[in-house]
């Protein structure tokens, strides 16, 4: 039962066996059940291409062995400490349930194998004679494949600066890392070859780092006929498959190859570890996902930093879902773009991207992009469409701060020929014309929807043509917020949606510089929905404008409160589609800097809403839930909040208090 398990509070490494639960059961990994051991005193020899210097004896215990199988319990402090940010959750990092695949506690561990580094040279030890081990200098690869070797913990620590790891499975197992300082010169720094899932455990208050080489050449040992050309390896932590990151410790990976942490199968962040990815050739997390999940990252907690500099490069790249429940996020990218003429894509750094989903349910996130046509948060693209972002839940959310200052990207491209007779778009024959491929910071763009139901976002955007919210699905429902807080303050659209956009709670604040604050190009009926919440919105001045959806009749507002500054609505003065009673102004009030205060006719204030510009001649939509039909109410600019006024949000929004201002108006 989950109340046996034992909770560890020694100094240095915990031990690696620390809890049986007395049931030996088979990980769900792996089909092929209980493994069926191999006679010890005839070990398969493995053919080794490379032919290592230095393999280990398998038949006698090694120097330093400890043979109750809970390995060397120091921890090497000779790595440099990681001084950036750090998880927060480390002291509740506990078994939260009986899962094997994702707690390493509920699983019964054998073996122990143990490697030290020190400089050119690496010590190994190990409790099974089954397990194979060989060296060439301080290159070590554990093979634990051959002999069908199962529940293996391998123990690294030490340093070196020519040296690697390189683990080849079919099993589950454990990579306990103790203080450990690696740096390749032929590879990844750390590598599994092997499919089944890893738990990588780091030792509470252990820095550990990696580095692998910028060129990669053949490494010391192949098993069988595996060659450079049929292994993958394209990162300084690379895995194949499943990793689960625990412990209170420090991961910090340098990418100079391609990747910095890279796994062709998940990344589960339990509460506690941190993994800071200094920098990256490419991408700094790199997530393929697991087929049977359909996800790329699952955050319980913990932390992931990283800075990633490269050409498109990513914070965090997935190819499957990514799901956040909680968690420390600090990621900035600064890269430029690309045009990928194979994809006719651009391509533009980015801090979290996924090809699937994105839900960022929990945890706080500092995400910014200085790149050209930099991106915080996106989902799919423009080949892979439908692709949803998720904010909050029902009862809360994450904290999300978010920002891009990088120019909009373009380059010419060529098309036309290969569409058949017509050569489409080019001429008869196959012709072709010259086309522009652009794209444009965004601080948050979904190829599918977007769906707040919690949480805060706090979003700016600055550069040409670069928005704060966009989503691509021309749908119903394309853009909704049902609950939390969010302010954008963008230079371009602060929302843009190509389908409908539906406001049913929460606060939303939207602040456009240069264009429209929130912008529909659903054209129809219904492209602005509002029914609860507060929504409050400012664009530029005429022809921009607070709720841009082509026409006014195509907005319906049926409740809560809405106070809209801007240009004059497409399609006439017409009052917007309401069916609860409005203000409404076309184009004759002027808002300046300050506080807009609506009154009943007594000076008691309904609402307080921060203008944040002075715009003359504005299009002003006014609604309250506290408006009654026929009944004439005061409105107008205050310059700071009104006395006894209450703060529902920040400096955004108030109720109560008392004002005295001039202009007039029914509700109808």
């Amino acid at each position: 039962m989950l109340a046996a398990v034992a909770i560890f509070a020694i100094s240095g490494c915990e031990p690696d066996i620390p809890w049986n639960p007395g049931t030996d059961i088979t990980d769900p990994d792996t089909p092929d059940g209980p493994d069926t051991p191999t006679d010890p005193t005839d070990p398969t020899t493995p053919t080794d291409p490379a032919t290592p210097t230095d393999p280990t004896t398998p038949d006698e215990p090694q120097s330093g062995e400890v043979v109750d199988g809970k390995g060397d319990e120091t921890l090497y402090t000779g790595v440099s400490a990681w001084t950036g940010t750090k998880a927060t959750d480390s002291a509740s990092a506990a078994v939260h349930g009986t899962s094997e695949d994702i707690y390493w506690e509920n699983n019964s561990w054998n073996d122990v194998v143990t490697v030290v580094y020190d400089g050119t040279k690496a010590t190994i030890t190990k409790t099974n004679a089954k397990i194979l081990t060989y060296s060439t200098g301080a290159h070590v690869t554990v093979d634990m494949q051959t002999n069908s070797n199962s529940n293996v913990v391998i123990i690294v620590k030490g340093k070196s600066s020519d040296g690697s790891l390189k683990v080849y499975g079919e099993k589950k197992f454990k990579l306990t890392m103790c203080g450990l300082d690696l740096t390749s010169t032929i590879g990844p720094a750390i590598n599994i070859q092997n499919h089944k899932r890893c738990f990588v455990h780091l030792v509470a208050g252990g820095t550990n780092r990696v580095t692998d080489a910028a060129t990669y050449s053949n490494d010391k040992y192949y098993l069988g006929t595996a060659t450079a050309d049929t292994e993958d390896r394209k990162g300084a932590f690379f895995s194949e498959g499943n990793v689960i990151l625990s412990g209170a410790g420090y991961l910090v990976v340098n990418g100079k190859y391609k990747h910095g942490f890279c796994t062709d199968g998940y990344l589960y962040m339990r509460q506690g570890p941190t993994l800071a990815v200094e920098s990256a050739a490419n991408n700094c997390v790199h997530l393929k996902g697991d087929d049977d999940d359909q996800f790329g990252l699952t955050g319980d907690g913990g932390c992931i930093y990283a800075k990633a500099a490269a050409t498109a490069g990513k914070g965090i790249k997935s190819d499957m879902n990514i799901i956040i429940k909680g968690g420390l996020y600090e990621i900035s990218t600064s890269g430029g773009a690309t045009y990928d003429s194979t994809t006719k894509d651009v391509s533009s750094a980015c801090c979290i991207k996924t090809d699937g989903d994105l839900s960022l349910l929990g945890g706080s996130f500092t995400l910014k992009s200085t790149g050209t046509a930099g991106k915080c948060l996106k989902a799919g693209s423009d080949d892979v469409a439908g692709k949803n972002i998720v904010i909050g839940t029902t009862t809360g959310g994450p904290t999300i701060t978010a920002s891009t200052s990088g120019s909009s990207y373009s380059a010419s491209t060529k098309a036309g020929g290969g569409f058949g007779g017509g050569g489409f778009p080019g001429g008869p024959g196959g012709g072709g014309t010259t086309s522009g491929a652009s794209s444009k910071a965004k601080a948050v763009k979904a190829s599918g929807t977007f769906t707040m139901y919690g949480g805060e976002m706090n979003i700016t955007t600055a550069g040409s043509e670069a928005e704060g919210i966009e989503t691509k699905a021309n749908s119903t429902n394309s853009m909704v917020f049902k609950g939390g807080k969010c302010y954008v303050k963008a230079y371009d659209d602060a929302l843009n949606s190509a389908g409908q956009m539906v406001f049913s709670g929460g606060y939303v604040y939207a602040y456009s510089t240069g264009n429209d604050a929130i912008d529909s190009n659903y054209g129809r009926s219904g492209a602005i929905s509002i029914s609860d919440g507060v929504v409050i919105a400012h664009s530029k001045a005429s022809p921009e404008e607070a709720f841009d959806c082509d026409n006014h009749s195509y907005i319906s507002i049926t409740g809560g409160t809405v106070f809209g500054t801007g240009g004059t609505q497409g399609g006439g003065s017409s009052s917007p589609g309401h069916s609860v009673p409005i203000i409404y102004r076309s184009s004759t009030l002027s808002v300046s800097t300050g506080y807009f205060v609506v009154t009943d006719s007594s000076g008691n204030v309904l609402f307080s809403a921060y203008v944040p510009r002075s715009v003359s001649s504005t299009s002003t939509i006014i609604c309250s839930p506290k408006f009654k039909s026929g009944t004439t109410y005061k409105y107008g600019m205050v310059s700071s909040v009104p006395t006894g006024g209450s703060s529902l949000w920040g400096t955004f929004y108030y109720e109560g208090g008392t004002a005295s201002v001039s202009n007039s108006g029914s509700a109808s």
